[in-house]
């Protein structure tokens, strides 16, 4: 399967604290710190899993003081 290279490019109107955008393999998501913390829930898309659609910072954070 030929892999589809894509660039990773700033949105028109970024978020004014967003400092740039990089591609990295999902094999290294783990060792990256992403804000909302959705690195689990992309790894589940990928791996074809249910994952959250839509999610808040502050839902993220209690599911991780509950589990």
């Amino acid at each position: 399967m030929e892999k589809i290279r894509l660039r990773a490019f700033l949105p028109e109107s970024p978020d004014s604290q967003q400092i740039g955008v990089k591609w990295i393999p999902i094999s290294d998501l783990h060792s990256i710190q992403l804000y909302p913390e959705i690195n689990e829930d992309i790894i589940a898309y990928y791996n074809g899993n249910n994952y959250r659609n839509y999610v808040e910072e502050h839902e993220i954070q209690q599911n991780k003081i509950t589990r």
